[in-house]
């Protein structure tokens, strides 16, 4: 089906629709043309950001960048981040509005909710190694979350001298721009819809996946980082979700079969109804519960003071939600 909110996938459902033949007179005849369609060729007629951060000059690689280049030619860049649209869930519904949206119009079941994010989730999403050409990248990307590209240098260097005042010294541009990209697309929107969630009368955990994968075979085909340390985005599927046979982390790595095995359980446990080793947040007690094979770790006011930075320089076409925290004059 078709989901036309305004913040998801309304204008980019129209580009496949176009590029599919399947313009008709309103929308019945049109789903119906579509549903004619191979699901095959809707997908190719798509740009999808997962294959354009997999193993990159490849075919699947070059069409999915020519879709989405297609796309933005009628779009304004700022808005791209928009269209993502929404995954379904493990039980095959689709949230069907964004969940801030839902939360303020009164629409938000209060059923308990764990939130997790990684601590190098960019590094899982754009590929490329550490060069100088990947600095422009990097900034690229950056620029399309920000107001104006030339916020970039003084975010840069007050974000960076926000680490180092709690000890934490990152050890090149490189580094230093995807922590900002992951802090500001996944850990700063986490923290944001706990607090949102549990004003709205809900219950919500903060999780953070610390563990070091060393299987990692989706995230290693954007960046070998992946797999050496770092932990990318959606490295923690294969932990958190029962593999089918012969599928996930390969029997013969024993420990990280058992880490995967107790944490598993976990997020299963949740899903029971127990709340797990994920400290509930409070206003008075705003944590994220880091969690890695050593156990649980607790902590307060992750990475708030870098989200104060960050949410500073905000597109105007962000939609509201993104744009809450914007200090007052500079939205």
């Amino acid at each position: 089906d078709i989901f036309l909110g305004d913040l998801s996938n309304r204008a980019r459902t129209r580009s496949v629709v176009e590029k599919v033949g399947c313009v008709r007179a309103n929308m019945e005849r049109t789903l119906r043309c579509l549903r004619k369609i191979p699901a095959d060729t809707l997908w190719r007629s798509d740009w999808s950001p997962e294959d354009m951060s997999r193993n990159m000059l490849s075919p699947t690689w070059i069409k999915a960048t020519v879709n989405m280049a297609s796309f933005m030619l009628n779009n304004d860049v700022h808005r791209a981040v928009n269209y993502l649209g929404y995954h379904a869930v493990v039980d095959g519904d689709i949230v069907p509005e964004d969940i801030h949206t839902l939360i303020e119009s009164g629409r938000w079941n209060k059923v308990p909710v764990l939130i997790t994010v990684s601590r190098n989730e960019s590094l899982g999403v754009i590929p490329g190694p550490d060069i100088p050409l990947q600095l422009d990248v990097l900034k690229m990307c950056l620029s399309t979350l920000t107001a104006k590209k030339s916020d970039i240098p003084s975010l840069m260097e007050d974000y960076n001298r926000s680490l180092q005042e709690t000890g934490i010294f990152e050890p090149s541009s490189y580094s230093l721009l995807h922590q900002m990209i992951t802090d500001k697309i996944w850990t700063c929107e986490a923290w944001n819809l706990v607090e949102e969630i549990t004003k709205g009368g809900g219950s919500a955990q903060l999780g953070g996946f610390w563990h070091a994968p060393k299987h990692d075979p989706v995230g290693t085909s954007t960046n070998l980082a992946c797999n050496a340390g770092a932990t990318c985005h959606a490295a923690e599927m294969l932990y958190s979700l029962p593999q089918g046979g012969g599928r996930g982390i390969p029997a013969f790595m024993v420990q990280e079969r058992k880490f995967m095995e107790q944490y598993r359980d976990n997020v299963l446990a949740f899903v029971h109804g127990h709340q797990g080793p994920w400290e509930v947040y409070r206003p008075d007690h705003p944590v994220i519960t880091l969690v890695d094979e050593t156990g649980a770790k607790v902590e307060e006011n992750y990475r708030k003071r870098q989200c104060a930075v960050l949410e500073r320089s905000v597109p105007a076409t962000f939609p509201w939600f993104m744009k809450r925290h914007v200090p007052a004059g500079l939205a």
